[in-house]
């Protein structure tokens, strides 16, 4: 089964580091399914914010339950993760018109996203005194895993390089 499906898409059996399941029809990688996990967790403000305002009766009331103290500072600190969500969903069009050069943006996007909510949730610590808050903990500790992740994920590392270079013709 592997090899008919690189000599359908004329992919060498060296190019062909992971299972099956993680390409397209193109022969590309596709994205793994923990990666859109961290980006609905990096952009949990921006869609907190289009849920609020979904509902009809109280806009702020879900708002204020996850931010408090109006910190609507964590819609702009989920943009940058957005931005790269936006360069995946978007990747043949990408192509299409030859932009690869974008797809390198997409880790140091994620990595800003991650480092600056990181920075808030240190400002918000701050602010408490250092009192624990189980949501600041638990957001500390899920940017750090998503931090690790994307320093170490081979996946990643092999839909970038994959992505930013013109595909062979069949």
């Amino acid at each position: 089964v592997m090899m008919q499906f690189c000599a359908w898409f004329g992919i060498s059996l060296a190019k062909l580091l992971l299972e099956l399941k993680y390409y397209d029809d193109a022969g590309r990688v596709k994205p793994a399914v923990i990666l859109i996990c961290c980006v609905v967790f990096l952009c949990r403000s921006i869609l907190l914010f289009a849920i609020s305002f979904t509902l009809r009766q109280d806009n702020g009331d879900l708002l204020g339950l996850f931010y408090p103290e109006k910190h609507y500072l964590g819609m702009l600190l989920g943009l940058p993760a957005l931005i790269a969500y936006l360069l995946i969903v978007f990747r043949e069009t990408m192509v299409k018109r030859q932009y690869y050069w974008l797809f390198y943006c997409i880790k140091p996007l994620f990595l800003i996203s991650c480092v600056l909510d990181i920075g808030l949730h240190y400002y918000l610590a701050k602010a408490h005194y250092w009192q624990f808050s189980w949501s600041i903990a638990l957001s500390l500790l899920l940017d750090s895993l998503i931090c690790f992740y994307l320093f170490k994920d081979r996946h990643l590392s092999l839909l970038i390089s994959d992505w930013s270079k013109p595909s062979s013709p069949n």
